[in-house]
């Protein structure tokens, strides 16, 4: 038992002991992983504890015939944003503002009992908002929590909306609970899966080779190569192993009783999204609208796909408009990067 582990932790490590079910078990040890010491001498435990609750949650997948399906909402437009906050935080508020929906605003908790869906238009673009239903505390133990969070998983940016610190602070570990890690990247671990020859490790191994054996045989890799970019920690290990870890961007809008700034928001949500608007054009033709949206640091050949999946059979040469171009109509290759408001005149044979 890990030094100042405290009594919650005790009870739920005795829980998962006796729990008779894998049900029961995953929920014993979501309660471990809310209740376990969170400074740097009880990293081991935690990254313990991952690997076992996604080992069981394997074994879940697998019994399964069928039951409740996770909720989910078909994405529409260039992106899929959620809106997450407590009760009274003002997430239906900022829906109607920033979208056509129209949810019920209210001065009483949990007016919102489904997701409620918008359209956002951004200088042409459209992107999803979701509003999802008010946190509680341990919300992912709850029934519809679960579900409300499968949403969430497969959402392309989550929005929190919070009355003050104190607010942002308990937001943010709900989501920490539930395996959703807000503003980071999945653990850069390269695992080449081989037909024998054990765990062949390379780079900087976090570090006991031991220690980190272990985890890989917890998420039963038994033979692989595998390759550490950069320093790791044995929990970050874990989390770059774990297939139900999600990893992503969040946005912290403060509603202070002050009117929201609505260009604002829109603004900051387009650039946490990561994306850029590029036009297409035919020859001798102005510029179509409206424009497509792509990742940042995407090329021509990006955009050909995005138009047609033939297109790339038939490419020629595209000419380019805009920042990226050296000059107005400069003739370019499939590599050619696009920068934001550019437009793209694509030559097929």
């Amino acid at each position: 038992m890990p030094i100042n582990a405290g009594i919650d932790y005790q009870r739920a490590e005795r829980t998962f002991q006796e729990a008779p079910s894998i049900r029961e078990k995953i929920k014993a040890l979501e309660e471990m992983l809310r209740t376990a010491p969170s400074h740097k001498g009880a990293e081991n435990l935690r990254a313990n504890i991952k690997s076992r609750l996604a080992k069981y949650k394997a074994l879940s997948e697998k019994e399964k015939k069928g039951g409740r399906q996770p909720v989910s909402i078909r994405k529409e437009g260039a992106a899929q944003i959620v809106l997450c906050g407590f009760p009274n935080c003002g997430k239906s508020f900022l829906l109607s503002k920033i979208t056509n929906a129209t949810p019920i605003v209210a001065p009483y908790p949990f007016s919102t009992i489904k997701p409620e869906v918008g359209v956002l238009e951004y200088e042409g673009v459209k992107i999803q908002v979701v509003e999802i239903p008010s946190f509680i505390k341990d919300f992912v133990f709850k029934v519809q929590g679960r579900l409300y969070f499968s949403i969430i998983r497969n959402a392309d940016l989550v929005v929190l909306v919070v009355k003050n610190q104190k607010e942002l602070s308990l937001l943010r570990r709900e989501f920490e609970i539930a395996n959703v890690h807000l503003d980071q990247k999945r653990p850069d671990v390269k695992v080449t899966k081989t037909s024998g020859g054990g765990l062949q490790f390379f780079g900087p191994i976090p570090g006991e080779a031991a220690a980190v054996r272990k985890i890989f045989l917890e998420h039963n890799i038994y033979n692989a190569t595998v390759e550490f970019s950069h320093s790791l920690s044995l929990a970050e290990v874990s989390d770059a192993l774990d297939e139900s870890a999600a990893f992503l961007p969040s946005l912290v809008i403060k509603n202070n009783l002050k009117p929201f700034d609505v260009g604002d928001i829109k603004h900051s949500i387009w650039d946490k999204l990561g994306l850029i608007r590029v036009f297409t054009k035919s020859p001798r033709k102005e510029k179509d609208y409206p424009p497509v949206a792509l990742h940042s640091h995407s090329c021509v050949q990006d955009l050909a796909e995005f138009v047609h999946k033939d297109f790339l059979k038939k490419f020629r040469f595209a000419r380019v408009w805009g920042k990226s171009a050296k000059f107005d109509g400069v003739k370019v290759s499939l590599e050619h990067e696009l920068s934001d408001g550019d437009v793209v005149e694509l030559h097929l044979l």
